[in-house]
């Protein structure tokens, strides 16, 4: 399961672009239009970072768990190889 906070970060800051975009929509002046734009862009990046994160911290879970599989199969085939 990935890291709860890295995903509550990550709910935060589309929550927070859904914002900013509801905002620009409104904008008819073009330099508080460009404004939003950066901040929409700015969470639209965070979000992305935090869903990576969330992706990277469950690939190395599963990577651990691959890891002690292997070991109990290693040790399984080493107590068959003694048998034979």
């Amino acid at each position: 399961m990935a890291d709860v906070s890295a995903i509550a970060a990550a709910i935060s800051a589309f929550k927070g672009a859904s914002d900013i975009g509801h905002a620009m929509i409104n904008l008819r002046d073009a330099t508080a239009f460009q404004s939003k734009l950066l901040d929409f862009q700015s969470k639209l990046i965070e979000a992305n970072a935090s869903v990576f994160a969330a992706h990277d911290e469950r690939a190395d879970w599963q990577i651990a768990d691959l890891e002690e599989q292997i070991e109990k199969l290693k040790a399984q085939q080493r107590k068959f190889d003694r048998y034979n």
